[in-house]
């Protein structure tokens, strides 16, 4: 799904030793069309149903769009898409995009990723952290 090495993939597991999330590093450049970031990567689809922006929208969650997306999807073939991400100003190593789930607070964010609760509202632009939205996207920043 993503054109990446290795060493640049960590996996979460749960007390079940099963896949709870999988975390990509990827590296960002300016979009200019978009004022936003984003990183270039290709998606092949895997089906016949649909629209490639459908496939492409249940595979990265919302976190990717396509340049194009009015085509139609067709098993094999591989598409250009651009993948939503964050770029730290300098006072963090990498921004981690998340999208935030239902039961998320960014409280439990911050306990789960190690930081602090006033760095993810500092990045996010979060006045109240009672005001968030499941299904938006959220920078969480990392040092490591």
């Amino acid at each position: 799904m993503f054109d990446v090495l290795r060493e640049d993939i960590t996996v979460e597991k749960n007390g079940f030793d099963q896949i709870n999330y999988v975390f990509i590093k990827k590296n960002c450049s300016c979009a200019s069309t978009i004022n936003g970031y984003v990183t270039n990567t290709t998606f092949t689809v895997r089906t016949n149903q649909g629209s490639v922006s459908e496939n492409v929208n249940e595979a990265y969650e919302g976190l990717a769009f396509l340049p194009n997306s009015t085509r139609k999807a067709r098993f094999g073939a591989v598409v250009s898409l651009h993948l939503l991400c964050g770029c730290s100003s300098g006072l963090w190593n990498y921004l981690m995009s998340y999208v935030l789930e239902d039961g998320d607070t960014v409280d439990s964010l911050a306990s789960r990723f190690g930081v602090s609760m006033d760095s993810i509202e500092s990045v996010n632009g979060i006045a109240n952290p009672d005001n968030v939205s499941f299904g938006s996207l959220y920078y969480i920043p990392l040092n490591s």
